[in-house]
């Protein structure tokens, strides 16, 4: 069951509302430690024995204390059944988180029928719902005030096990004083506690069963983050992993992502036939505009994870979708669980004001479960709903952490043979099937997303006796039943469906138990398609046997590890890849005395075989590599070839390009002239022969800083700073591939060998050739990630501050310290390491646009550590330049076909970086540019989001046509693209002034100066609205620190372009008309905002020794001379909020903002002179009389000599320019 932001605020406000919970109690409806009264003991002939001091008689009698459980038995009274053995009670999964579960036996064989162990949702919801209204041994029949026996419950084959969580929700208890969960994630380790003590301690002959979880609704996020949580824990081999059978996740009408539901909403209501006259058609017209919008949204809120964009996403959704169908549930007309039903009684909708909610709240039921007559029972806990909504993660897609479950099915190692299976019903409104599809089959990323969405639709299965369809993959990975009527599902035989008597049987005698590659026993192909436990009885199994399927019964054989062609693949075998074969013919190839590990495979298609380093039975199928010449069968793998690279128009290969391409038009000449970057050179030496000191001790420096798993974390945030966008993207997937290949050699303890195994592992691919022109951005990141993690894809990571455990704001305080203990030096370290990745790179390659990436950052990161005059920092710029310049990024050229992707708008974002990067630099230092407007011919980059890039060819071409004339987007928004094009081009014209004042600005003639200063207005009056700063924008607490950081850069870069412009001006001779003052004021006035919100702009703090150097202590520098030598009196004539006192104001609060940046930073000594010399301007203004003499004999004495030619405002307190 399902709440939204919406419906639970209106909820809580709502009189009406609190008669549901609060229904003959006075008591409030959020849950507390308990103490009960009753110490008696109720154990009867059905309890089971108890340990020595780790229970308790009645369920809420004890303090709060990790591993403390209670258990009582239950006869037929509070919740009559067919005899089935029930239990009740409690676990304590830690010192202030208490959990519930009522526990019933299979009808059936309960000492081997599966487990199933459901959650509903909400969040808050209690499971009590699941039990007595949908699918529990007793149910509620719609006039009944007691329940009574259910004959479709689902522990008709199956034993169930309903829990309330997380702690607080229905009989689950909170420790007096403790925080109430607010985040999925929350429950996730409490849920793990509970399945170890469970089935550990409290029922442990139950433990290898096969367990099915089950959620429902809200279910759609505890599910896939509680099981990938599992997952996790062992695959890192945590000591509070899990290992219990979990065989699958049922996801019944569950919420996975708010973009399906958006987008099924018209499907459901407007061109479904059961949905029709619901609403009126200008409601579909309507709903059906604004699908894009909640589309385009949508992507945003999955691939940034954050709050404020998926609040967007919801936004959209419900005012411009759902409002159509809410006014109907508001008013009772119809139900959000049933678009044909009524709803009286909001949320549940359950006739009779919630009939087991009064129940469970009676003195004689709560007696019988243990509890004391003071507690009070609620069917949905709406402060932890409410806490839930407030922290965003209800409008969270959690789409990833289900593919990450698909993607773990089968792997060797993780016992994760964990299949899923998803029931929707045909009359829900909140999660309607349409949208669920749309999910299904285009948001869950998975390896086998293309056959699933290929599978066609069938019908049921005539034995489950249940209408509707269902499709699924054929390795039986995930399957999906839709259109059946599970509204409430107890009156709907599907446990057939889900979970089919599994009890294990031996096999016949005489033939092999054929094994899968994980060691489990092989499913015949008939049960696996079906999804049903199969017996592994051979030659037929069982339930083939049973239902007349004797001769389709066949057992899929499988090598233990194929040999794959070197070629990319599907990470998992689709429909017929695997060779599929009768039993008889599988025991003629395989020896009876090895079953299937021997038999032989179907014969492999003709390709090459070549073994790689590192796969001793060749590359793992997602490995991206090119087909290999004879030569390099002969040598090895193919390894990177140092290339010329670029070549430009008066190199010596430009006439040889002319004669060649003369000749071939005449003649049909044959090139034989080596292209840029042909295998022209000799070979790279193989990687192997130069591991050795000191390469190796530069890869052991970097592979022993990394993070040990799983503390390592690279947040996914989409902002216009260039850092953020797909480069996260790239850096989450270069994490998780390596953590989930050496995961265990990143260990506390790791030893040589592991180490220098991985360090041969990158340096090969990193010798491997890098495509920058892949235009799928799936398969270009792929030479970068998962098989193909290069030196690269490590100084990537290195580039991120949180993955060293690093807070990015004073709100993270809770992050402790990864286990290898670098937290507190993790800048210095990750600086280190980057540049041992960049140099390693530069050894094994010649370079490529991801290189360029790390130079440029390394750049930026040397500029925060040492200051952005430094030698280092220099150095690196110098680097990244030249580099660029190598690759030939600086000179691309613009075609009329051009189409857009993410390796080419990528090249044109770095290239755009670099040159913005060297102007900033110039602009600190006066040192001449590394590269000039002149020779730089790459158009801009295109204003596309980061997700449109990410989405692929279709994405990018309906964006693109989007774009107005001049390249910007029409969507009002503002992404890293958008922020560098502004840049660039205020550093296109920057340069030109750069040129002239480093030159002969003499020469320059005064109308060219006035012309670029036009040309500067002009740009910045033709840029969108969406990146103008608006005074006063940051008030507003909704407004987001990363557009206003961008907006303020941009701003600052242009009132900079027009104070240099000023100063040459005044330099030529132009009149002063207080222009130079006026920017300067308005420079300080932002630069200063920085530091009066600095708790806002905490992810930008490592810029704020750059921000006020470069643009608030030069402009500050006018503001002082301006005290000296006044101009006006009184308020400034063209800005009446220019005043003396204004001015001491700014200045006092910018000798603040340099004693803040400190001594010990980067830039710390500037600032602490810049502070020195603007307070002696303030004292001398504000203590001395007019006619004092000027400069004071303080400021003689300091000798400062700022050399910052031009733009040193000081330069009148150096005595070498005195006399000019």
């Amino acid at each position: 069951m399902l709440l939204s932001a919406s419906v639970a605020a209106a909820l809580a406000a709502s009189a009406s509302a609190q008669l549901i919970w609060n229904a003959r109690s006075n008591a409030p409806t959020s849950p507390h430690a308990i103490t009960v009264d009753d110490h008696t003991s109720h154990h009867d002939t059905h309890q089971r024995p108890m340990g020595t001091g780790d229970h308790q008689t009645a369920h809420g009698s004890a303090p709060f204390k990790t591993g403390q459980y209670t258990l009582k038995a239950q006869d037929n009274k509070t919740c009559p059944t067919h005899g089935e053995s029930q239990w009740t009670g409690t676990v304590d999964v830690s010192d202030a988180h208490r959990l519930f579960f009522w526990f019933f036996e299979s009808r059936n064989d309960p000492a081997n029928d599966p487990i199933i162990v459901w959650m509903n949702g909400g969040p808050g919801g209690s499971s009590m719902v699941g039990l007595f209204n949908e699918l529990g041994p007793c149910i509620f029949d719609l006039d009944s005030a007691e329940p009574s026996v259910n004959p479709w419950a689902w522990n008709n084959n199956a034993s169930l096990l309903f829990l309330d969580q997380p702690a607080g929700v229905g009989f689950a208890s909170l420790a007096e004083g403790a925080p109430m969960p607010a985040a999925d994630l929350d429950g996730a380790e409490s849920f793990q506690s509970f399945l170890n003590i469970f089935f550990g301690e409290i029922f442990p002959e139950k433990a290898g069963l096969p367990i099915h979880l089950a959620a429902e609704s809200y279910g759609g996020h505890y599910g896939p983050v509680y099981l990938k949580h599992i997952l996790d824990s062992r695959a890192y081999d945590s000591k509070s992993a899990f290992r219990g059978n979990i065989t699958s996740l049922i996801l019944v009408d569950a919420l996975l992502d708010w973009t399906g539901n958006a987008v099924g909403t018209y499907e459901l209501l407007c061109s479904d036939f059961r949905g029709r006259d619901i609403i009126n058609a200008t409601a579909c017209d309507n709903i059906r505009h604004a699908i894009p919008e909640v589309e385009r949204l949508g992507m945003s809120c999955d691939l940034s994870q954050d709050g404020h964009e998926c609040v967007a996403l919801d936004e959209q959704y419900m005012g411009q979708i759902d409002v159509y169908y809410r006014e109907l549930i508001n008013s009772g007309k119809r139900s959000p669980f049933n678009i044909h039903q009524e709803c009286p009684n909001l949320p549940l909708c359950y006739p009779g004001k919630g009939d087991f909610t009064r129940y469970l709240n009676q003195e004689h039921v709560k007696a019988a479960l243990g509890f004391p007559s003071s507690f009070v029972y609620s069917g949905i806990n709406l402060a932890l709903n409410d806490a839930y909504v407030r922290g965003h993660d209800p409008l969270k897609p959690t789409t990833r952490e289900l593919a990450a479950v698909l993607d773990a099915y089968e792997q060797p190692g993780l016992g994760s043979d964990i299949r899923v299976l998803v029931l929707n019903g045909n009359e829900d409104y909140i999660v309607n099937t349409p949208g669920q599809k749309f999910i299904y089959d285009y948001l869950v990323r998975w390896s086998g997303q293309a056959d699933y969405r290929l599978a066609r639709w069938r019908e049921l299965p005539r034995e489950l006796a249940a209408e509707g369809f269902w499709k699924g993959t054929d390795d039986g990975s995930a399957s999906h039943a839709a259109s059946i009527s599970i509204t409430p599902p107890a009156h709907s035989p599907l446990p057939d469906l889900a979970h089919g008597s599994s009890r294990p049987m031996s096999s016949s005698a005489g033939a092999p138990l054929l094994r899968r590659r994980n060691g489990r026993p092989q499913a015949c192909d008939q049960c696996r398609s079906r999804k049903v436990a199969c017996d592994h009885t051979q030659p037929v199994c069982n339930r083939c046997r049973a239902t007349g399927r004797e001769g389709e019964c066949t057992y899929t054989i499988s090598s233990s590890r194929p040999v794959r062609a070197w070629a990319v693949g599907s990470a998992r075998p689709v429909a017929g890849e695997r060779p599929r074969q009768s039993l008889s013919q599988s025991l003629s190839q395989g020896s009876p005395s090895t079953g299937a590990a021997e038999a032989r495979p179907a014969a492999q298609p003709r390709a090459s075989l070549l073994p790689t380093a590192g796969f001793p039975d060749g590359p793992p199928s997602d490995v991206v590599t090119p087909s290999p010449s004879s030569e390099d069968q002969a040598s090895g793998p193919p390894s990177a070839r140092p290339g010329p690279g670029f070549f430009g128009i008066l190199s010596h290969s430009a006439v040889y390009e002319e004669t060649k391409n003369t000749l071939s038009l005449l003649q049909g000449f044959r090139p034989c002239l080596p292209g840029h970057g042909d295998a022209a050179q000799a070979q790279f030496r193989d990687p192997s022969q130069v591991l050795s000191s000191p390469v190796r001790e530069m890869c052991m420096v970097v592979l022993r800083s990394i993070p040990c798993p799983p503390q390592g974390h690279i947040s996914l945030r989409m902002s216009p700073h260039p850092y953020d966008g797909w480069a996260r993207v790239a850096a989450q997937r270069v994490l998780a591939g390596l953590y989930e290949r050496f995961g265990s050699h990143l260990g506390t303890n790791r030893t040589n060998a592991q180490l220098e195994e991985m360090a041969l592992f990158l340096s090969r691919n990193t010798a491997r050739p890098f495509n920058d022109n892949e235009p799928d951005p799936d398969r270009w990141m792929g030479q970068f990630s998962g098989q193909n993690l290069r030196w690269e894809s490590l100084g990537l990571l290195f580039t991120f501050r949180e993955l060293g455990g690093e807070p990015l704001s004073d709100a993270d305080h809770d992050i402790d310290q990864f286990t290898c203990g670098l937290t507190k030096h993790w800048p210095e370290v990750a600086q280190v390491c980057l540049g041992l990745c960049v140099d390693l790179t530069r050894r094994f390659s010649d370079g490529n646009s991801l290189l360029l990436q790390l130079c440029i950052r390394r750049t930026v990161a040397e500029s925060i550590l040492s200051g952005d005059a430094s030698a280092s920092t220099w150095r690196c710029l110098a680097e990244s330049v030249s580099l660029m310049t190598f690759l030939g990024l600086h000179d691309e050229t613009e075609s009329a076909d051009y189409r857009p992707t993410l390796s080419s708008e990528s090249r044109r974002r770095i290239a755009a970086h670099v040159f913005i990067m060297d102007k900033v630099v110039v602009l600190f230092t006066g040192r001449p540019p590394l590269i000039g407007h002149r020779y730089a011919s790459t158009p801009l980059p295109l204003d596309l989001p980061d997700q449109v890039l990410l989405a692929g060819d279709e994405a990018i071409a309906r964006a693109s046509e989007s774009l107005d004339e001049r390249g910007w987007n029409t969507e009002g928004g503002l992404y890293s693209s958008t922020s560098l094009r502004s840049r660039l081009m205020i550093a296109l014209i920057r340069d030109e002034l750069i040129e002239i004042a480093l030159g002969r600005w003499k020469q320059t003639p005064f109308e060219k100066l006035q012309a670029i200063k036009e040309r500067q207005l002009q740009t910045m009056a033709e840029f969108p609205l969406s990146l103008i700063y608006q005074p006063g924008e940051l008030d507003s607490r909704s407004s987001s620190p990363g557009r206003v950081y961008a907006k303020l850069l941009i701003q600052l870069e242009h009132l900079q372009n027009l104070f240099v412009a000023d100063r040459l001006l005044l330099r030529r001779g132009d009149l002063d008309q207080g222009d130079l003052l006026l920017t300067s004021f308005e420079m300080v006035s932002l630069t200063l905002l920085f530091w009066t919100n600095k708790d806002r702009f905490a992810l930008a703090r490592p810029d704020f020794a750059w921000l006020v150097m470069a643009y608030a202590t030069p402009a500050g520098g006018i503001l002082c001379m301006e005290l000296l030598n006044p101009s006006f009196t009184g308020a400034h004539p063209r800005n009446a909020k220019i005043t003396r006192s204004s001015i001491i104001q700014n200045l006092s609060l910018l000798i603040g903002f340099l004693d803040w940046i400190g001594t010990g930073a980067a830039n710390g000594n500037l600032c602490a002179n810049c502070s020195a010399v603007i307070q002696h301007v303030l004292d001398h203004t504000l203590n001395t009389t007019g006619s004092s003499s000027w400069p004071p004999e303080a400021l003689d004495a300091m000798q400062l000599d700022f050399n910052f030619e031009l733009f040193d405002t000081f330069e009148w307190l150096r005595t070498d320019l005195s006399n000019e």
